[in-house]
Order: structure tokens, then C-alpha cells, then sequence
């Protein structure tokens, strides 16, 4: 099958067979990503017959406002670390009761990550500045204040960060306070 070449189950490959919409709609979509379909078909594949499918059946795909290079885009999004997963699922809410263009919607509603190191690094001083008894209880030992201040700085920062990403910086500043500043 030619879908199991592109690296998805044979469950994935026959939903999208033993439904012509379904894989007509997949194809269209992979299409429109161009050199990174291939990479992202697996993705692709569980968000047109998941998420999409809960919430437009099959029959009415033709007629819905969302449209499979919209689908597409999303993905690209997800996977790029432009959006979270939650934030992909309100954007794709928005796809099907209005259109668009999935970059616009997540630009509207507030849902890009940030990915500015500096802004990042700036919601971090002020976490740890904001709460310098936990951070010295944290530097002395008591591991668990970790999450503690990762939720800070993510409610500072809205929750529109990679945690990951939030992780790293964290880390970094912690144990390396930026020179001159005791404070930290």
C-alpha cells in the first residue's frame, strides 16, 4: 500500500482506502506540504481522521469550511512548535466553523508560542526574582520547587511557551545568574 510507504499503520492506510474521502482529503492535504509530507503523514493522518473527523463526519468533508491545505498548514504548525497541541485542537475549532487560514487564526486568538529567547529569558528574571525564597530553597537542595517555578514562569508567559524550551533557559538561569546580578 502506498500510505504504509509513508510510514503509516495499516490500520491509518486502510481508513484512508476503505473511505475515498478520507485518503482523497489526506492526499490533497500531504500535497500541500510539499517536501515535508512524506515527514509529517503520520501526524497528518491522525489529525484528518481524529480530530478533524470528530468534529466534520466524512459525508460532509466536501462541504466544510476547512480545507485540506488548512489542515495541512496546522500540522506544519504543531510540528514546527508554532503552536501547542491544545492550541491546535481550539485553532482547528475555528477552522471548521469559520475557514481560514490557520496562521491568521492562531495570530488572532493569541495562540503563538513564543519563541524569543530574550523574551523568554526575561519571564524567567522575573519569575526568579519574583519568588527568591524558592529559588534558594531550590539551589539548596529541594528539587521539587522545580515545578513549581516552571508554572510560574509559564503563567507568566501565559502559557504560550514550549515547556521545553522554558526548561532549558530555566536551567540555565539558575545556575548561571547573569553577571553582575546578585539578586537572582
Amino acid at each position: 500500500m502506498r500510505y504504509c510507504v509513508l510510514g503509516l499503520t495499516p490500520l491509518e492506510a486502510s481508513t484512508l482506502v476503505d473511505e475515498p474521502v478520507l485518503g482523497d482529503w489526506f492526499d490533497a492535504a500531504l500535497d500541500s506540504l510539499g517536501p515535508r509530507g512524506p515527514a509529517l503523514a503520520r501526524r497528518l493522518c491522525k489529525w484528518l481522521t481524529v480530530e478533524l473527523i470528530g468534529r466534520v463526519p466524512p459525508a460532509q468533508l466536501a462541504s466544510a469550511k476547512v480545507v485540506p491545505a488548512a489542515l495541512a498548514e496546522l500540522v506544519r504548525m504543531l510540528e514546527c512548535g508554532e503552536v501547542s497541541a491544545p492550541a491546535a485542537k481550539q485553532i482547528l475549532d475555528l477552522l471548521v466553523e469559520e475557514g481560514g487560514v490557520p496562521g491568521g487564526i492562531a495570530a488572532r486568538e493569541g495562540l503563538v508560542l513564543e519563541d524569543d529567547d530574550a523574551a523568554l529569558t526575561a519571564a524567567i528574571v522575573s519569575v526568579l526574582r519574583g519568588y527568591p525564597r524558592q529559588v534558594a530553597q531550590y539551589r539548596a537542595g529541594k528539587a521539587a520547587l522545580w515545578g513549581y517555578l516552571i508554572g510560574r514562569v509559564m503563567q507568566v508567559l501565559r502559557g504560550r511557551a514550549d515547556p521545553q524550551r522554558v526548561h532549558k533557559l530555566l536551567v540555565v538561569a539558575l545556575h548561571s545568574p547573569p553577571p553582575g546580578d546578585d539578586t537572582i
